[in-house]
């Protein structure tokens, strides 16, 4: 319990130091997902806890792309066909993940599990970009994994997923503001 509080304040400091663009998020991230991944080993969410490596992963490649100028990069947009494509390369590895892990091992909800990981996968590389859309995708993947935490009866990240799915929403208002303000 002890060590889930500490990541669920972590992983709250990161995003909120993410809508603020501000580069010490990446600090928080990968300790919140040093955490994470022990948790989700022990509630056998072996997906979740894959992709708790890989956000350790991206908060170095996210401390490193946003550190390498002084200027802040500017926040962008996929296009629409980025999206679509996009959509459709992480839906087709979600479905073929779930299948494979309903398959041949004892994981938690593989149906929910793999489309919150691996859109998760892109979200997280759309923000080390600095694209608005991750936000988008956030809101989603959040509302998702508050049901599948609830499942495993980890209540209060499913509270803090929770709280992410709001954050996400003010995330994605606060990087807009910051794009049009680039635009005039």
């Amino acid at each position: 319990m002890i060590l889930e509080i500490i990541a669920v304040v972590l992983a709250l400091l990161y995003l909120i130091l993410a809508a603020y663009q501000s580069i010490w998020c990446w600090l928080a991230a990968a300790l919140s997902s040093l955490i994470y991944i022990k948790i989700c080993i022990d509630s056998h969410l072996y997906i979740e806890s894959g992709l708790q490596v890989f956000y350790f992963i991206m908060a170095i490649v996210g401390y490193v792309n946003w550190n390498k100028s002084n200027k802040q990069k500017k926040v962008s947009d996929l296009s629409l066909k980025e999206w679509i494509v996009g959509i459709l390369i992480f839906g087709t590895l979600s479905l073929a993940t779930a299948y494979w892990f309903e398959q041949n091992t004892k994981a938690a909800l593989p149906w929910f599990d793999a489309p919150v990981t691996i859109f998760s996968l892109w979200a997280t590389w759309l923000v080390v970009k600095k694209i608005l859309q991750n936000w988008l995708l956030w809101i989603v993947i959040d509302a998702t994994a508050v049901y599948i935490y609830i499942n495993r009866g980890l209540n209060l990240t499913a509270a803090l997923y929770a709280l992410y799915t709001i954050l996400a929403f003010i995330g994605y208002l606060k990087w807009k503001k910051v794009q049009q303000q680039y635009i005039k």
